[in-house]
């Protein structure tokens, strides 16, 4: 009986096929591999840049810790430019009010936390190095507005100093890639 019932289900469930040229016909037919080829490259426009070129601005490498150590270097040679170039002061150094002093004392732990990973060669630094550098440039624009300093030349100096001291990490935390361990 368990057999009959088997093969009752059997019956029900699969197509009766009495002929072996039938159930070849009814079989499926493997479907031929489909190959995609890839789509030719557009010309470049006139006046864009070569596809060597491209490809270099395109890529992010890796920035090694000899490369951070560079910038650290290099970011500390572009603030003691900016202080170099500062003249006397014109008059009293003006009592900080709180969210000045609040500035300082952040740029102070910016450039202690610069200085240690700029030392090791860790990536983290270049953000520690651009914070620093934005409250500089904060301070650089208001030296004048608070009346410690008349503005003349040395200023715009200044002014050209501290945008390259925001710009280097920044580009570098831009157009580079953290190292693979």
């Amino acid at each position: 009986m368990d057999r009959a019932y088997r093969r009752g289900m059997t019956a029900i469930l699969e197509p009766q096929i009495s002929e072996p040229d039938a159930a070849r016909a009814t079989a499926p037919v493997p479907a031929e591999a489909v190959r995609v080829e890839p789509a030719p490259r557009p010309d470049p426009a006139p006046g864009s840049a070569p596809g060597r070129t491209r490809r270099i601005l395109g890529e992010r490498p890796e920035l090694t810790p000899a490369g951070v150590r560079a910038i650290g270097i290099a970011m500390v040679a572009l603030t003691w430019a900016v202080v170099a170039i500062e003249p006397p002061a014109d008059g009293p150094l003006p009592d900080p009010t709180g969210w000045v002093a609040l500035l300082v004392n952040v740029e102070a732990f910016a450039l202690l936390a610069g200085t240690a990973g700029f030392a090791m060669g860790r990536r983290w630094a270049l953000w520690a190095g651009l914070l620093f550098a934005g409250i500089s440039a904060v301070d650089i624009a208001l030296c004048p507005a608070s009346g410690h300093h008349a503005i003349g030349g040395w200023w715009f100096g200044q002014v050209a100093l501290g945008a390259a001291t925001v710009l280097l990490p920044a580009l570098a935390l831009w157009r580079t890639r953290p190292r693979r361990r």
